[in-house]
């Protein structure tokens, strides 16, 4: 039996460290923005920001926006104010 579409984009990407694009996500995501208002914000198309989510999740391992949420302020947000 061969692997989904996006079971071998996880293979691929898992562990890999996050784009500027996807860490843009990911801050967008820790507040509160729906995934089309992500696509709003960033100009790009809901199927794009679909994409860029998915990555952040597989890249850290957490499908949980919650948890994604804590993921960027404890990795994240304390950079950006040192900056």
């Amino acid at each position: 039996m061969g692997y989904t579409r996006y079971q071998r984009m996880a293979k691929k990407l898992r562990g890999k460290p996050l784009t500027k694009r996807e860490k843009e996500t990911l801050k967008l995501i820790a507040d509160g923005k729906t995934t089309r208002e992500i696509g709003k914000s960033m100009g790009i198309s809901l199927r794009t920001a679909e994409t860029y989510r998915r990555r952040v999740a597989v890249k850290t391992g957490i499908g949980r926006i919650a948890l994604l949420t804590r993921y960027w302020i404890e990795n994240h947000e304390r950079r950006e104010r040192k900056d």
